[in-house]
């Protein structure tokens, strides 16, 4: 008796760690980002947590792996999120989709075959300093950058880099004679050099690890507008895959559609409230790692839907993205 008794407070409690969205209608600090990442990961038998390396202030940068069925050179799918720090709706979406990846994988028929086709790795804060910095000071909620000592301007202390232009493709790339990317106090800056920044060097150095095997990568972040959006960010030119690309994100769309949230895809450059700049994230997975299925999506709480009700629709967006990537192709 006392074994059953047991077996079903252990059910409950799984069930509730999985069952219950409202931990991620909220924003949580850093701390509990963590303790739910390993919550999660002690919960599950199909996950692993594990750090990409630290910050510039020794905070880890932790990610999590979700996998389904095992095999030989199995494709990943990398997903991160709040690259900058002032964009912490991004945070609330990576952390559901780990939450419901694991806890769903082998009951729900949609999830169960992403994972069977592709792992998925999440890291849910990759500028965890910035956030940090962010969630401390009410006054800097709209910080964005890192948090790195850059330079001195009389008695001022300026710090920060925009991780998202810290990448080595089209790095320093110049659309016209004012660039305030060169200022070092501006939230804009873009580093000292490509991969000046350790977070940025910790990603690049995971993402040449997993090497070949990396058939798909989303970064996320906080604008205005909800979005799918595909290189290039340095040029308005068209990529070579960038019709397949757009198919693929079209069948995201109409997944997210049918759960009631609507998301928009377009070339990152058609939307001109991103501005294009160097040193993204997408054009460097793109440009040297050639990952064909490469987008930055851009999502925010519209009026009416809770956090939990936005990350629905876009991890119904990435199970469709997945099954409809066309990998023998690659």
């Amino acid at each position: 008796m006392m074994t059953v008794f047991i077996v079903i407070v252990a059910l409950l409690q799984a069930f509730l760690v999985h069952s219950d969205d409202s931990w991620h209608d909220s924003y949580h600090n850093l701390d509990q980002i963590v303790a739910k990442l390993k919550e999660i990961n002690s919960s599950s038998e199909n996950t692993e947590l594990f750090s990409l390396g630290t910050s510039t202030e020794g905070r880890q940068m932790y990610a999590i792996k979700i996998s389904g069925k095992k095999s030989e050179n199995k494709p990943v799918m990398y997903i991160q999120c709040l690259s900058h720090g002032n964009e912490w709706i991004t945070g609330t979406q990576c952390m559901y989709f780990a939450d419901k990846l694991s806890s769903l994988y082998g009951s729900d028929s949609k999830v169960t075959k992403t994972l069977d086709k592709m792992d998925i790795v999440i890291l849910p804060v990759m500028n965890v300093d910035g956030y940090v910095y962010t969630r401390t000071y009410s006054y800097m909620r709209n910080w964005p950058k890192s948090r790195r000592r850059v330079t001195y301007i009389g008695s001022k202390i300026c710090y920060g880099v925009d991780l998202n232009r810290n990448f080595g493709y089209q790095w320093g790339f110049v659309k016209n004679q004012f660039d305030p990317t060169i200022e070092r106090c501006h939230n804009t800056f873009r580093g000292f050099g490509a991969f000046s920044e350790v977070e940025t060097r910790n990603v690049r150095n995971y993402l040449n690890r997993v090497g070949k095997n990396l058939k798909g990568f989303l970064d996320f972040h906080g604008h205005g507008r909800q979005a799918f959006q595909m290189p290039w960010k340095y040029d308005y030119g068209s990529n070579p895959d960038k019709a397949e690309q757009k198919r693929a994100a079209t069948e995201a769309v109409r997944a997210i559609y049918k759960v009631g949230y609507r998301q928009s895809y377009y070339s990152c450059c058609e939307a001109v409230y991103t501005g294009r700049h160097g040193g993204s994230s997408v054009d460097w997975v793109y440009g040297r790692l050639k990952v064909k299925y490469t987008y930055e999506v851009s999502v925010s709480a519209r009026s009416g839907y809770a956090l939990s009700g936005v990350a629905q629709g876009l991890l119904a967006g990435i199970n469709a993205l997945v099954n409809t990537m066309q990998l023998s192709t690659i």
